[in-house]
């Protein structure tokens, strides 16, 4: 019977990418700073469990039929998350992506006035490639001339 698991095979770019990323992260943390991992996510507000361990008499408990409100929620952290570094927020969109709700405004904003003013000096701050976190610099100043003005 052939093996049927998949290899996942880089270019060879990426690979010497990901090595120098490892490689400045392990530079960054012998020289002892914090690292910061950043994500997002979400959760229905009436998320349950299909499937689980319950007592007979709890036969009139029902899972409910609508998954309710769409609670969007990032934090980042290594050792524990950061202080005072939580962002929740409702999610406005109805589609299956909460991807819409988190753009680069919330985030840059989350990052300015949540996460670095509670991160220890001298951490190193670690964002994924989300397109919301990769917003052109010329943007960003566009927009903040563009409020400055008003």
């Amino acid at each position: 019977m052939p093996d049927r698991r998949k290899i996942l095979c880089k270019s060879h770019d990426i690979r010497l990418k990901r090595i120098n990323y490892l490689k400045k992260l392990i530079e960054y943390r012998n020289e002892g700073h914090d690292i910061c991992y950043t994500d997002e996510t979400y959760i229905h507000s009436s998320h349950v469990k299909d499937r689980g361990w319950y007592d007979e008499t709890l036969k009139e408990i029902k899972k409910p039929i609508s998954k309710g409100q769409r609670l969007i929620i990032i934090h980042g952290g290594e050792k524990g998350f950061v202080n005072n570094g939580l962002l929740i927020f409702k999610s406005v969109t109805k589609t299956g992506d909460y991807h819409k709700d988190m753009n680069n405004q919330n985030f840059m904003s989350w990052v300015q006035k949540q996460l670095l003013p509670n991160l220890p000096e001298r951490s190193v701050l670690v964002i994924d490639n989300a397109a919301y976190h990769n917003v052109p610099i010329k943007k960003i100043l566009r927009r903040l001339l563009r409020k400055k003005k008003c």
